[in-house]
């Protein structure tokens, strides 16, 4: 490394703005974060939490209602593909004071490849 010659200044210069602390979230979004209703983020947690019980409930409830409603057809993977990952989004809501458990099912779609199987559907 080659020294500094003398006349250039050998301080670090600073701004003199007044520095704001970073806001990610708006302060009501910090008072909904707070009192979340302990919603699980993965299927382990759902299956190990106190309300275990509740979430398998919606989770076959879901699973029949997209039966009954011939959402999907179960075929073979063909060879060369592979399925689109899938994962349980969880949520409480609150119908007349009570709480109702519900359950979806969502793939994964960013992981398709436009022009390779954009169309398809192919859950894992």
């Amino acid at each position: 490394m080659e020294p500094i010659p003398d006349n250039v200044d050998h301080q670090v210069r600073r701004s003199t703005q007044f520095r704001h602390p970073t806001q990610r979230y708006g302060p009501s979004l910090y008072q909904i974060l707070l009192g979340d209703e302990g919603e699980p983020l993965t299927l382990k947690e759902a299956r190990t939490c106190e309300h275990s019980n509740k979430w398998e409930f919606a989770m076959q409830e879901k699973i029949k209602a997209l039966h009954e409603d011939n959402t999907w057809e179960l075929v073979e993977v063909p060879k060369g593909t592979k399925p689109i990952p899938h994962m349980w989004v969880y949520n409480v809501k609150t119908l007349e004071g009570k709480p109702k458990y519900k359950a979806r099912l969502v793939a994964k779609g960013y992981k398709q490849i436009q022009g390779i199987d954009f169309q398809e559907v192919l859950l894992q």
